[in-house]
């Protein structure tokens, strides 16, 4: 999604799904945690919708604080067993 200039619905459906696809995630495996990381909660709108409405910079923002979160868990706690 951080290369993509195209904000729309259409085209962050297409990301997410395209991720998951490359993963062999189906969209709710993937969809759930995106939720969690840019929202800090289990429930929104559509993933689509939320992502398009909080806006490029703020959910790249989150996403972004999302990974470094669980690398320095992973670094702390080690693997979840």
């Amino acid at each position: 999604m951080a290369g993509s200039s195209d904000w729309t619905n259409a085209a962050i459906q297409r990301a997410i799904s395209t991720t998951a696809e490359n993963f062999g995630l189906n969209m709710g495996k993937l969809a759930q945690p995106l939720r969690v990381a840019i929202t800090g909660g289990t429930v929104s709108p559509s993933i689509d919708d939320t992502v398009r409405l909080l806006g490029r910079e703020k959910t790249l923002t989150r996403l972004d604080r999302a990974v470094e979160f669980i690398k320095q868990r992973l670094d702390t706690d080690g693997p979840v067993t």
